[in-house]
């Protein structure tokens, strides 16, 4: 009997779990189906930790693994590729090679990218912090920067979670250049974070403002020439160096897709199948999937932990669809969120509680060990107790010493 594909398109944290999670039910599949894996790079990447590559202190091969080889350990098939176009009613993908594949089911998980609203300047001059190679490259140009002895400006466009983590991770950078510097965290929204409490809000503005940070509200970015950052408001910034995250989208791919959307996420019902129109054998998940939480009424956001769930989630909805059964609704657990900064202190909501300072630092970073592969744990904590000691202890040894 000829093989059926089951494609997972997009290998991120909601690929990864489907792939793992359908491999365990090879008995469902009986050999009639096989698992096929594309995305668009042989490995995958640890992203909540970009900033810390950013802010000098942890290894960027820490944040690597092979989905190849998972793959292959998993009996998939895998395809270094990137998905060009989907054909929902011939079910079938292009790839960029420019070959088709078919499909028996297809769980699109292929996340998310920086989103410039179509202004082409700026997705052209501005930089973006979405790999292990944009940190890299980022943190290379501060530092060459430092080495002048000129004025220069750093300018995050965007006061959500990664434009604080950035602005932070920057000041922590240049810390300890001899370098004059100014760092400018510009939101658009009348204050950073603003789809956070007020409690949170107040207290990421208060730390951020310590720290030096200038913070510009009710902003945005007009133009930038590589040199010169106009904003629509505030005086123009000359010697800057800009850094986006003003916003995400799903890959440009997907626009293409004739399928119901809010803000570029496709619509899915509870058991993360396309919902407009009706698709069965097509499943969402990760953040390219729109689903509404059903005790606030709004889409979930992009997060780690719902990407995890609902790639595990679809995986078992599509053994089930196989066998006839009925399919499991996805239920939201959400635990919360922290916002790191990189001096130390973090902000959040953790089952329902606010938590700050150095206790809510550490659980992000125990729940990044966590969600971290085996080979890579020990180095990454080896990393954060060195961060420590760098930041924390031998300074109050130089200052005990001083005295």
């Amino acid at each position: 009997m000829r093989e059926k594909n089951i494609i997972i398109a997009g290998a991120g944290f909601a690929g990864e779990a489907a792939l793992k999670r359908l491999c365990g039910h090879k008995t469902i599949l009986g050999g009639k189906y096989k698992i096929v894996v594309v995305n668009k790079n042989a490995y995958g990447e640890f992203l909540p930790m970009l900033p810390d590559i950013l802010g000098g202190w942890m290894h960027p091969d820490l944040l690597r693994h092979s989905v190849k080889r998972i793959a292959e350990k998993k009996e998939a098939e895998f395809i270094e590729d990137s998905v060009i176009k989907v054909n929902l009613t011939k079910k079938n993908i292009l790839l960029g090679s420019g070959e088709y594949i078919d499909f028996e089911y297809l769980l699109l998980s292929t996340g998310a990218e920086p989103n410039f609203y179509g202004d082409k300047d700026l997705n052209r001059n501005c930089l973006v912090l979405y790999n292990i190679n944009d940190a890299l490259s980022i943190r290379n140009l501060i530092l060459k920067l430092s080495e002048r002895k000129t004025r220069f400006n750093i300018v995050v466009i965007g006061g959500g979670y990664t434009g604080v983590e950035i602005a932070t991770n920057i000041k922590r950078l240049l810390a300890a250049c001899d370098c004059k510097y100014t760092i400018y965290l510009v939101e658009k929204a009348l204050e950073i974070l603003p789809d956070l409490p007020y409690g949170i809000r107040h207290a990421v503005e208060r730390e951020i403002r310590n720290l030096g940070i200038k913070i510009l509200t009710g902003d945005s970015l007009k133009s930038y020439d590589c040199n010169k950052a106009t904003l629509w408001i505030n005086d123009k910034i000359e010697n800057a160096l800009c850094i986006w995250t003003a916003g995400v989208k799903t890959p440009d791919f997907v626009d293409y897709i004739d399928v119901g959307k809010i803000n570029t996420r496709i619509k899915v019902d509870n058991f993360l199948r396309v919902k407009e129109p009706f698709y069965p054998n097509i499943f969402v998940a990760g953040d390219s999937a729109c689903l509404h939480d059903i005790s606030t009424g709004v889409p979930l956001r992009m997060s780690v932990m719902f990407s995890l769930s609902q790639g595990r989630l679809a995986a078992d909805n599509i053994a089930r669809s196989i066998m006839g059964c009925r399919l499991k609704r996805y239920r939201t657990m959400d635990l919360g969120y922290l916002i790191p900064m990189a001096h130390g202190k973090a902000e959040g909501l953790v089952f329902g509680q606010f938590v700050h300072g150095l206790p809510a630092y550490l659980m992000h970073y125990f729940m990044c060990v966590y969600r971290s592969k085996w080979k890579n744990k020990a180095g990454i904590i080896s990393d954060l107790a060195r961060k420590f000691l760098w930041d924390n202890i031998l300074p109050y040894y130089r200052k005990k010493r001083r005295k």
